[in-house]
């Protein structure tokens, strides 16, 4: 996991790298307290194995909590 401002907007976004056949995650953060998920848009959920991407476009609470006080 990690935590850095992926988009270039002041906000700390959260990448999250998995192996093999589980997707990678990119959550971009609005400013508004809020989380999207977007590896599918920015070409980063793929593997090397060709993995499918997916379409989730919000994180829920209790997901936002847990990044929010990494």
């Amino acid at each position: 996991m990690t935590a850095c401002d992926f988009d270039q907007d002041g906000d700390l976004d959260v990448y999250v790298s998995n192996y093999r056949l589980q997707l990678n995650l990119l959550w971009l953060n609005d400013g508004k307290a809020g989380f999207r998920e977007v590896a599918g848009e920015y070409g980063v959920a793929r593997q090397k194995s060709g993995a499918a991407t997916h379409n989730r476009t919000a994180i829920s609470p209790v997901a936002y909590q847990a990044v929010k006080s990494f």
